[in-house]
């Protein structure tokens, strides 16, 4: 098993640059969007019920932080998951969520 190892001062203040990204729901929603494969802005708006600028927006600041990226498809711009550690790190959220709610329900449920 590998050694657990502390977190330098300079990684603390990325990871929570990164989790500040994250902490946004429209952001969140976007990315849900996304796991089901890449989209332009009209599709993600769709999907998500943004207004396009709010979407475009919070595009611009997911792919800035590297976790979505984006390529030109003539008058489009296709955005994408570029980094499969997003998947891991949603699972690994809902997971804990679900613990939660299970034992929750337990401390709520009637003997």
């Amino acid at each position: 098993m590998k050694e657990k190892q502390n977190m330098t001062d300079a990684q603390v203040e990325e990871a929570a640059k990164q989790f500040t990204i994250l902490s946004e729901p429209a952001r969140l929603y976007l990315l849900r969007a996304l796991m089901e494969g890449e989209q332009n802005v009209t599709q993600l708006v769709e999907k998500t019920g943004l207004k396009q600028g709010t979407a475009s927006k919070h595009l611009g600041l997911l792919a800035n932080a590297g976790f979505i990226a984006r390529k030109r498809d003539g008058n489009f711009v296709i955005y994408q998951i570029s980094d499969p550690m997003v998947f891991e790190l949603c699972k690994l959220m809902c997971c804990r969520l679900e613990e939660q709610a299970r034992q929750r329900a337990d401390e709520l449920r009637v003997q």
